[in-house]
């Protein structure tokens, strides 16, 4: 889903973005299209940065074999998990 959700918003940031630099550049054109499609650029901008993020740290998880509780919580308190996860099998082996 967080693949999907990441492809999905570059796709909309690289192909809506001819469209933005022509409602931007356009003299006359009614500016309530124009704050829709610029607020429409930014969001997805912001929403395609978080979603990436989000999508990279749970790759990282998973080629270290974390889970998201192991991660937050046993990671700093237990000495087993400090260093490394030990149901770390290698990152081929972890996917």
């Amino acid at each position: 889903m967080l693949f999907y959700a990441s492809a999905t918003c570059i796709l909309i940031i690289t192909t809506s973005y001819p469209v933005l630099g022509a409602v931007l550049s356009r003299e006359g054109i009614d500016y309530k299209l124009a704050y829709f499609i610029v607020t429409a650029y930014v969001l997805a901008c912001v929403f395609g940065f978080l979603i990436t993020g989000f999508f990279s740290f749970h790759l990282w998880l998973i080629s270290n074999q974390y889970t998201t509780i192991e991660f937050c919580e046993k990671r700093g308190s237990d000495a087993q998990f400090a260093v490394k996860s030990p149901y770390n099998c290698g990152t081929l082996k972890n996917f």
